[in-house]
């Protein structure tokens, strides 16, 4: 599947895409790459958390509660 396809079929199902990137010096172009991806309102999360925590480097309660809030109710 092409990224192009990706794109076109998260367009379709209407899900909000949010994206978690760590600031990688050697990959500056890791934002620019993976911004089309953000469709349907979708954006990318702050990575200002010390990766040296676990928890705080993946915040998955977080990741949790935002796919939730934008899921059909039916």
């Amino acid at each position: 599947m092409t990224k192009q396809q990706v794109i076109t079929e998260l367009t379709n199902s209407g899900a909000r895409v949010y994206i978690s990137l760590w600031e990688d010096p050697d990959y500056p172009w890791l934002d620019g790459y993976y911004g089309d991806l953000l469709v349907n309102s979708g954006e990318f999360d702050a990575c200002d958390i010390n990766a040296a925590d676990l928890a705080g480097k993946y915040p998955l309660e977080e990741l949790r509660d935002r796919i939730m809030a934008d899921w059909p109710a039916d």
